[in-house]
This record gives structure tokens, C-alpha cells and sequence, in this order.
């Protein structure tokens, strides 16, 4: 009896092959339900609640590009296959033929952040190793990681390609970012930092300094975040009678001064000048110096007559540290006339460096739109 069975279904079967050009009818594959009624070919298990535990295989074959129907023989629209090799074009997929080519039924550019695995989730981190267009890119390829073209022009500008909303935004203010790269919007404008002056600094002898070694630490430094800073230094040269003599400054007198910045307030005696002062000083003047000049003509001891003169400029500094540093700020390395020796009563410049007159500052001005050294 098993025997006949069988024999009855093979040939219900092969009757249904043979004549299956002739067949309109829709039809249930693997069960005895009836088939959708929009579907031609129902595939569904003969169970209680109509889900399957197996699925359809696609016929599996070697594409070699999108463009070739290879290895069928010509370009059928609809026709469906997945594909096994990587080639050209195409990776391990389902692809469809649309009449001229392939097309990959996952499209999803995405990658899951963390992993090399496709994205399935719009609520997922994602990442994707090209450049990324945002505009019309149908005849052009992106510039850039992010390339945004709006499609206008100096002659008709189109101001719609960026929009960042995190709290911070209001008319007028610029983007700018920290040193991790992280961007948000602050007020546009010049950011200023001033220096710390101690009340008194230190007392520089009349004598000519032939090193920088002869630099001395004056007390005062400041403080600057990373970027490119504008360092502007204001000092008062205030002179001393020659100590002992009670001789004041007489014509002819002269005193040349060299001021710097220095990432150390210990001065080593056996450095070059490229060391003591700080490497992140980038303008092609690395000090800031000036001339005491005597009066114009002698005066009595009985008449001291002082002079007064002012020492101002400014260099560049690029704190690439990626916080916030300290630089010192350094004097000395003197010329002078008359050259008095240290062993003997001299004049001096006294307190320089500090601001016991009130009229010393150190301020710093930050330039963004100077472009930075790499």
C-alpha cells in the first residue's frame, strides 16, 4: 500500500511538471492551506499558526560585476540570486537584475561602530570609512569626510548646508571647537588673557650680559590655553643712581635690555638660548626688547636728575600642549655703556618685571583666524 502511495504522488507531481505552462491557478508550496490570494507562489509550512521554520534558497552564483549579466546569459529584469563571490563590484549578497544590472538588495552603506558589521538600527552609533556627500554629487565626488554643496555661488549664495542647534547658538556667534575637536558656537570676538605680575620683580645690573645665559626669571608669567596667542609685554625701565656714588645717569649712558618668555622659571646656566627661551614662540621676533638712554646732559650728584624709559612689543606664541600653559617671563642678556663691573658700586634697573609702579602689564590676544603650524 506505501508503495502505491508513493507511486500515485510521483505521478501526481510529474503530471503537474509536464503540464505546468498550462497552469493559472495560484499555488501552496509545503502546505494544504490555500495560497494568498496575491501571491502566485505561496511558500509555507503545514502548521497551526502558518509561520515556518525553513525559508527559500536562492539560486547561489558567482557575479562578477553589476554591470555583467555573467554567469547568466543576458540581463533579466527581476531575476534574483544570491551572490557567493567578492569580485568587482559585488560582495556576498541577494541581488536583483533591474534589465540593465545588479542591484544589491542590502544598500546599507552603515557599519555598526565598534565592529566591521553592518547597521540595522537607526538608533545605533554608525560609521562609514568614505567620504560622505551632502548636496547634489551626481556628476562630482566628495572632497572630504563631510563635503556639503549647497549649490550656491559667490554670485548667488545658498547659506542652507550646516545647522547646529546644541543650546549655545544665537546670531552673531562663531563655531569654534576644543582640543579634542568637539565644535559649539561662542560669542565672536578677540579672547584676551592678562599676565600675573608680582609687586616687585628683580634688579638687573648695569653690566653687559654676553649669553642668554645671563637671563633671570623676573616673577611674572602667564597662563595660556591651547591656540595662537599675541603676547603683549609693557615695562617700565626704571634706573637707580650708581649705588654708593650717589651719581645718577649721566649723558651718554645707555643700557640695551632683551625680555622673553620660557616654559621654565629655573634659568640653567649651561643652556643655549634656544632652550631657555620656549620653543612655542613662532614669530620671527623672539624678544621683546628696548634701550634706557641717558639725559642729555650731566648733572651734579647734588641735582640727580633720573630718567625714565619704556620697553614694549610683542611676539607670537602657538600653545600646541592641548591645555592650558605657563610661560615665564625672562630679562637680561644686557649691552650697555659704561660697562661697569658687578664687583663695584653700579646702577641698576630696579623692580623690572613687576609692577610696583602700576604701569607694567602682560596681556595676550587670541588670533583664530591666523593659521596654525603643523
Amino acid at each position: 500500500m506505501k508503495q502505491l502511495n508513493f507511486c500515485i504522488k510521483t505521478a501526481a507531481v510529474a503530471l503537474l511538471l509536464i503540464n505546468g505552462a498550462f497552469v493559472n491557478a495560484q499555488v501552496t508550496i509545503g502546505s494544504q492551506n490555500a495560497p494568498d490570494g496575491n501571491a502566485l507562489l505561496d511558500l509555507r509550512q503545514n502548521t497551526v499558526d502558518s509561520l515556518s521554520t525553513k525559508g527559500l534558497l536562492f539560486p547561489r552564483v558567482a557575479l562578477t560585476n553589476t554591470n555583467s549579466y555573467a554567469p547568466l546569459t543576458a540581463h533579466v529584469k527581476g531575476m534574483t540570486v544570491y551572490n557567493m563571490a567578492t569580485a568587482g563590484d559585488v560582495t556576498p549578497g541577494i541581488y536583483v537584475n533591474d534589465g540593465t544590472k545588479w542591484v544589491a538588495m542590502n544598500t546599507e552603506p552603515w557599519n555598526l561602530a565598534g565592529t566591521s558589521n553592518r547597521a540595522t538600527l537607526n538608533t545605533q552609533n554608525i560609521y562609514q570609512k568614505g567620504n560622505v556627500g551632502i548636496g547634489d554629487f551626481s556628476t562630482a565626488t566628495p572632497a572630504a569626510f563631510l563635503d556639503i554643496e549647497t549649490g550656491g555661488t559667490a554670485a548667488t549664495p545658498n547659506p542652507t548646508g550646516f545647522k547646529l542647534v546644541d543650546g549655545n547658538q544665537f546670531a552673531g556667534k562663531v563655531l569654534t571647537s576644543d582640543s579634542n575637536g568637539t565644535g559649539t558656537w561662542v560669542a565672536a570676538g578677540v579672547g584676551i588673557i592678562m599676565g600675573n605680575l608680582p609687586t616687585s620683580g628683580v634688579n638687573l645690573p648695569w653690566i653687559t650680559r654676553g649669553a642668554s645665559k645671563d637671563y633671570q626669571y623676573t616673577g611674572s608669567y602667564i597662563d595660556l590655553p591651547e591656540g595662537i596667542w599675541q603676547v603683549n609685554v609693557t615695562m617700565m625701565l626704571h634706573p637707580d643712581h650708581r649705588v654708593g656714588t650717589g651719581v645718577p645717569l649721566q649723558a651718554g649712558d645707555w643700557l640695551w635690555l632683551r625680555t622673553s618668555f620660557s616654559d621654565s622659571s629655573e634659568i640653567d646656566p649651561a643652556a643655549s638660548t634656544a632652550e631657555i627661551e620656549s620653543p612655542d614662540i613662532t614669530s620671527t621676533g623672539r624678544r621683546i626688547s628696548g634701550r634706557l638712554n641717558g639725559p642729555t646732559i650731566d648733572n651734579a650728584p647734588s641735582l640727580p636728575f633720573y630718567v625714565y624709559d619704556v620697553l614694549q612689543g610683542n611676539i607670537v606664541i602657538e600653545n600646541k600642549s592641548g591645555g592650558v600653559k605657563r610661560y615665564y617671563y625672562i630679562a637680561g642678556w644686557t649691552n650697555c655703556a659704561p660697562d661697569l663691573d658687578s664687583s663695584v658700586s653700579n646702577l641698576v634697573v630696579l623692580n623690572f618685571g613687576g609692577n610696583a609702579y602700576g604701569e607694567d602689564q602682560i596681556y595676550a590676544i587670541n588670533f583664530s583666524t591666523i593659521t596654525k603650524t603643523e
